[in-house]
């Protein structure tokens, strides 16, 4: 009963990224009404896909319900340490801050979500919610006016951007993001090794394919990592895709 329950909300968040709010609001209606409890294990939660779909509707009503859902499932995150999950809802809550008109708590919630998100490398997460476009484009223009530092912070939230950006424009984006951030170029061995990570290959594996030692791999390894501010290979493949040095799967 709970995987169909899951199914029934994974079809409303298809419908939600396609801006069908009603056919979303169908779907969930069939799952039924879900308690805010449990490990929330499954990769689509009816909890928080009810609460996206209450921000879509855009009414006033439907976004205090939202709203008040994203505060009692923040909590129940926080309290299983679900950390994926506490982005998700952060996001959703900087949404619901600024259809209030609470653009100071919309930058402050958003500013969190980013800080939790960086080192895992997520952009889905933002890129699925267009209308955090503008709080993001507002969050990135008050750190610059403030001179805040924090050059891993502005380069992931100026990525996030990229991959918001319509496909056509975002080749010469990303060109002007590599100059603006300083991110220092990849040489070639590194991004065969990015490549070689994209295919879940182990040091041990990329070794033999290259003709060299594992030593050898860490060290490029933590090369790649160091110039993308990540420490993971998949946070690397991901923001390397957003960038366009890794062909998108």
């Amino acid at each position: 009963m709970r995987e169909l329950v899951t199914a029934y909300a994974f079809q409303a968040r298809l419908a939600l990224l396609q801006d069908e709010v009603e056919e979303a609001s169908q779907w969930l209606e069939m799952a039924g009404e879900q308690e805010v409890q449990g490990p929330m294990m499954f990769l689509e939660d009816p909890p928080i896909t009810t609460a996206w779909m209450l921000l879509a509707q855009g009414d006033a009503p439907s976004v205090a319900r939202g709203q008040a859902l994203l505060t009692h499932l923040l909590q129940h995150v926080e309290a299983i340490h679900s950390t994926r999950k506490t982005i998700n809802v952060l996001a959703l809550q900087a949404w619901a801050y600024h259809l209030q008109g609470r653009m100071p708590e919309a930058l402050a919630v958003l500013e969190r979500a980013l800080a939790l998100a960086r080192p895992g490398g997520f952009l889905r997460t933002f890129a699925d919610l267009p209308p955090l476009v503008k709080v993001l484009q507002e969050l990135r223009k008050r750190r610059k006016t403030h001179l805040t530092v924090d050059k891993k912070l502005d380069t992931y939230l100026q990525l996030i951007l990229v991959a918001m950006s319509p496909p056509a424009s975002q080749a010469v984006s990303k060109e002007k993001l590599l100059q603006q951030e300083g991110i220092e170029p990849l040489t070639e061995r590194e991004l065969h090794i990015l490549r070689l990570l994209d295919k879940d290959l182990t040091n041990k594996e990329i070794a033999r394919e290259l003709v060299v030692t594992p030593g050898t791999v860490k060290v490029h390894t933590t090369n790649v990592y160091r110039k993308l501010s990540v420490n993971n290979r998949r946070a690397a493949v991901t923001l390397a895709k957003a960038l366009g040095l890794l062909a998108a799967s």
